[in-house]
């Protein structure tokens, strides 16, 4: 395999310097506004942070070629160059992920703000971050100082969209490489759209039908044992805030990463190659968009050469080539979610579950959201032992009194290594190493191939519950402990 070709490439710069080349745009007129966000595409731009000199080069297709003379540096100007080209992108999804969307879109955004502080990535990102080494917390570190960096010197001259809209931003922190993170997890899990999709149609057609109204694959038999569970718990009153939670989902499906859950990954052995070597090939499918979820970037420095796609935000490669090692991945959809019911009442002003024939007070968390061109709106959101009631978010307890609550269950990623793993992936200098890489990837469900000269491997990664009881397939009574999670695979 022949290391990705970079031609066409704007000059080398100089001392401290990190500068990012853009394409241009023919037939297109820009104002002395968004003219001045642009990055110089020539010349020496002088950045605190750095260490040593810095090449950023670009090929035809706008990829940039960085290379440093350490991993530092290499790291500091990835943020840099990812926030010069991406930052509106960035910022969005950050918003996103923290359901504060609606401080920058106004009210058109709140429900997505709802669902996803119900949610609450920040808790799963907080996990993750605190469980990887000190070694990555330094990469991630590094990379937000890039990010600031750009920031920084384009407080004033920020693109349009951020300009006009008066956004103040953050500047960027370590731990919110590890929110995006966890935003594309909870984008690539399909199940909580299915089974909330399920509870719709079991209101409209009864939990009767339901196996035969949602797909299964073709060996497998209709999931008629699935829909035993749900008979006589599924009246329209009793599910206050289904609808709203069903449409917020979808918007945070439109506005996310990666929007489609669906690509294709291939690897060919060397004896079946005309080469006598390892062949692989990745597609991950993304809708057209303008900017497109992955960012392509290729990065040469001492002990550490790749090239492949990074997400804005992140400095990770999750499909790419370092000279003896290719990785690519395609969504394994797995089913690492699931909605409980849950029995809900009121007494005084608290709220209850029940639990195994006991009633158990609901875990409270208070929320604010600042809407732009609002006043503040204060929502108390309420959690059960198997995880947030989604539904709260649009409903009081008075509202939650004697009906059904929507109860989102998650994997517990305290002392999980994805985040090291995938840096030590594209790193990996044979497929042995790839192969024990892999295999610490859970925080995400993919398929996930590599291949060395010689040799080629696939790794199913996640983290996938042990049911007492049931498939998963539709919301479980959270009340029955026989369907709650025991353990992971």
């Amino acid at each position: 395999m022949a290391s990705p070709a970079l031609t066409h490439f704007l000059p080398r710069f100089g001392v401290a310097a990190a500068v990012v080349g853009l394409l241009g745009l023919t037939g297109c007129q820009i104002n002395n506004h968004s003219s001045e966000s642009l990055v110089p595409t020539s010349g020496v731009q002088p950045l605190k942070g750095l260490a040593q000199n810095v090449s950023v080069r670009r090929n035809s297709q706008g990829m940039p070629l960085i290379e440093s003379s350490s991993f530092h540096d290499a790291l500091f100007t990835l943020g840099y160059v990812h926030a010069s080209d991406r930052i509106s992108q960035m910022v969005r999804l950050r918003l996103l992920a923290q359901g504060r969307l609606a401080e920058l879109n106004g009210a058109d955004a709140l429900d997505s703000d709802r669902l996803m502080r119900s949610v609450n990535l920040k808790k799963n990102a907080g996990e993750l971050y605190k469980s990887a080494s000190p070694r990555l917390k330094k990469f991630f570190e590094v990379y937000a100082r890039g990010v600031n960096a750009y920031l920084f010197r384009y407080r004033d001259k920020l693109p349009a969209d951020l300009a006009q809209a008066g956004y103040k931003i953050e500047y960027w922190k370590p731990e919110d490489s590890a929110l995006i993170f966890s935003l594309l997890n909870f984008s690539m899990s399909v199940n909580l759209q299915e089974e909330l999709n399920s509870l719709v149609l079991a209101q409209k057609a009864g939990t009767a039908k339901l196996p035969w109204l949602t797909p299964t694959y073709p060996n497998e038999a209709l999931a008629t044992g699935e829909a035993d569970k749900l008979k006589g718990l599924i009246p329209g009153s009793q599910l206050p805030g289904l609808s709203a939670v069903t449409q917020a989902l979808e918007q945070v499906t439109r506005l996310s990463l990666p929007g489609v859950t669906a690509s294709s990954d291939w690897a060919i052995g060397p004896q079946r190659s005309r080469s006598g070597k390892s062949l692989l090939a990745n597609d991950i499918h993304q809708p057209i968009g303008v900017p497109s979820a992955w960012s392509y970037v290729q990065i040469r420095a001492p002990k550490y050469q790749a090239a492949g796609a990074s997400i804005a935000g992140l400095p990770t490669l999750f499909s790419g080539f370092n000279g003896k090692v290719a990785w690519g991945m395609s969504m394994a959809m797995g089913d690492n979610q699931d909605v409980f019911l849950e029995k809900l009442k009121r007494q005084g002003n608290s709220l209850y579950y029940l639990a195994d024939g006991k009633w158990l007070p609901a875990t409270v968390r208070n929320e604010t959201f600042f809407v732009k061109g609002q006043r503040p709106i204060r929502q108390t959101i309420y959690e059960t032992r198997h995880g947030p009631l989604l539904n709260s978010s649009w409903s009081t307890a008075a509202d939650l009194n004697a009906s059904l609550g929507l109860a989102l269950q998650t994997p517990d990623l305290k002392g999980d290594k994805t985040l090291d793993a995938f840096f030590d992936l594209s790193r990996a200098q044979d497929s042995e190493k790839a192969s024990d890489a892999s295999r610490e990837i859970r925080a995400v469900a993919l398929n996930l191939l590599y291949a060395d000269a010689n040799h080629i491997g696939w790794q199913v990664t996640g983290l996938y519950p042990n049911r007492r009881e049931g498939l998963g397939l539709f919301p479980s009574p959270g009340w029955d402990g026989r369907y709650d999670w025991d353990g992971y695979a």
